[in-house]
């Protein structure tokens, strides 16, 4: 499987969100169910030192004259110690459509 650098903002994501000191404690566990077969996912970390956006899915079923779909773009993330100290994040992205299932970097 390879992984493709993606501008996850073209995708309407979020991307990587670190959090430190009193906002750590401001991210929520979300999930939004409007429609029968869409939904939105959101799921927070959060350490000691920094929170982060740790997994965030959009659904949504589409649907034409004979078929319906299922088109889902989402990204997850871990945080790694360093090292020589302190942390990074690492956040992949994917999509998932009637093209099949894609992963990518964020840039």
């Amino acid at each position: 499987m390879k992984l493709f650098p993606q501008n996850y903002r073209a995708l309407g994501l979020p991307g990587p969100e670190l959090l430190t000191g009193k906002d750590t404690l401001s991210i929520s566990n979300d999930l939004v169910s409007e429609e029968p077969g869409a939904y939105i996912l959101k799921i927070g970390m959060i350490t000691e030192n920094f929170s982060y956006n740790g997994r965030y899915e959009d659904t949504e079923l589409k649907k034409t004259e004979n078929q319906e779909t299922v088109m889902t773009k989402g990204q997850f993330g871990e945080h790694f110690e360093r090292k020589s100290g302190g942390y990074y994040i690492r956040v992949i992205g994917y999509t998932l459509d009637d093209k099949g299932h894609q992963q990518f970097f964020f840039n």
